[in-house]
């Protein structure tokens, strides 16, 4: 029995990696016996990179046929949050053509048409293991939200192209607990629908994304946790205790993140607000005796998106030059076992709060991109520690931050609870899953 593990696999995303590693565990606890993953990359040595630790960890990785745009730009690449006219050009071109490249596969999807189609791929690729696979799994995480654009088809084509691809050849596919929605437009919420209803298993990760598709008549829809709430804490390592040994006992962890705020029409502006309200945070952190800690959760795929932009515009920001930057070679469990150690967590990347509540440390979260945030913190009866990233301002921070420092204790006791669901939950998963791969064998 094998499986294929797609959109990609990124270990410059710690979450997206933690949701890799869950989804594989899960897959091999279910009784498949060959679990492998897509990777993601632009050459050869940005793949290395992007899979390196993946690797490590015991799960092979297969060659990407999905590829990003962004692929032929490296020297004009922006390190800035938001893409130039002339990237943005280059990228719609280069679109149009991996579109062709692949509708064509998706009609005629035999060995012929691939090779004919990408002569410079070997026998590692997604496609050769797309036919080998009996089950293909969409790791969790988030996944689909439209917002009303013209190119909202164009998105959904891309975001769902393996799940196509998996149904048109006839395999077992499993949506594992991912965010659906909000969704815009009459065809969009049609064409979801309409995949999403083929799928052998569709799970979502938070309640609101159930009543999305609920109201999408995707009866077989149910709710499970996040994957990354089923990791399982581990021995910190020789490097997360030397990033550790200068942390005191009233320490706070900020993560922040590059985000071109797709809902709002100044994006520019959005932005700006976003890094000052955290920048005046940060200072306001500082001046009540705490250390601050910016930690890197991402760094990639691409230099666009490593969170260290966003840390340097705070940081230029800031009146005080005390924060420090978390920064290194870690992976999903690395970061957990830094959370650990940390009094509070605040954090834009959802993962590093996932990660934070892992090891009981209390975090508030600034939502963006769709309803995981929301959804998954309400779900946890903790709503009130959410701040929409659209709306984001000092004051509101640090009341929010204050109404934490004094609940510590109240929030720490919803999270055992939650902690004791979310095992009832794997177990439910793995039953069901289990019962699944059986039928597909």
């Amino acid at each position: 029995m094998k499986a294929l593990i797609v959109p990609a696999c990124t270990d410059l995303n710690r979450g997206d990696q933690a949701l890799v590693w869950e989804s594989a565990r899960l897959l091999k606890d279910a009784g498949v016996d060959d679990v492998a993953v897509v990777d993601y990359g632009d050459n050869e040595t940005d793949r290395h990179m992007q899979s390196r630790q993946t690797v490590s960890h015991g799960i092979p990785v297969k060659r990407n046929i999905v590829e990003h745009p962004r692929r032929f730009l490296s020297s004009l690449q922006s390190k800035d949050a938001h893409d130039g006219y002339l990237v943005l050009i280059i990228m719609a071109l280069v679109a149009v053509v991996d579109f062709a490249r692949l509708l064509l596969l998706l009609v005629v999807p035999s060995k012929f048409t691939f090779r004919l189609l990408w002569p410079h791929y070997g026998d590692s690729d997604a496609f050769s293991s797309f036919i080998a696979s009996d089950v293909v799994a969409v790791k969790g995480g988030g996944f689909l939200h439209t917002y009303g654009s013209v190119k909202d088809l164009y998105y959904i084509f891309f975001t769902m192209y393996y799940v196509l691809l998996g149904l048109r050849l006839r395999k077992k596919v499993v949506i594992f607990p991912n965010s659906i929605g909000p969704l815009t437009g009459r065809l969009n919420k049609l064409v979801v629908k309409f995949l999403l209803k083929r799928c052998g298993l569709v799970y979502v990760r938070e309640k609101v994304s159930l009543s999305v598709l609920q109201e999408l008549r995707v009866d077989h829809a149910k709710y499970i946790p996040d994957l990354a709430y089923f990791m399982e804490e581990e021995e910190p390592s020789e490097k997360v205790c030397g990033a550790t040994s200068g942390i005191s006992d009233r320490a706070v962890g900020i993560t922040v993140r590059p985000y071109r705020f797709p809902e709002v029409s100044d994006y520019d502006l959005a932005y700006r607000n976003y890094v000052s309200s955290v920048a005046k945070f940060g200072d306001f952190l500082i001046s009540r005796g705490y250390q601050v800690f910016f930690v890197v959760q991402v760094q990639g795929p691409s230099a666009h998106e490593t969170d260290r932009i966003a840390i340097n515009d705070v940081m230029h920001l800031m009146s005080s030059n005390e924060a420090i930057v978390i920064d290194g070679d870690y992976n999903c469990f690395d970061l957990m076992g830094i959370y650990s150690r940390l009094t509070f967590v605040v954090g834009t990347r959802f993962h590093s709060v996932i990660f934070s509540q892992n090891v009981t440390t209390p975090a508030i979260a600034i939502g963006y991109g769709g309803n995981k945030s929301t959804g998954i913190m309400g779900d946890l009866d903790l709503s009130e520690y959410v701040l929409r990233i659209e709306d984001i301002n000092y004051a509101d921070l640090k009341k929010t931050f204050l109404d934490l420092e004094a609940s510590g204790d109240s929030y720490c006791s919803k999270l055992r609870d939650g902690k004791i669901r979310f095992n009832e939950y794997r177990s439910e998963l793995i039953n069901e899953l289990t019962a699944f791969i059986g039928a597909a064998r």
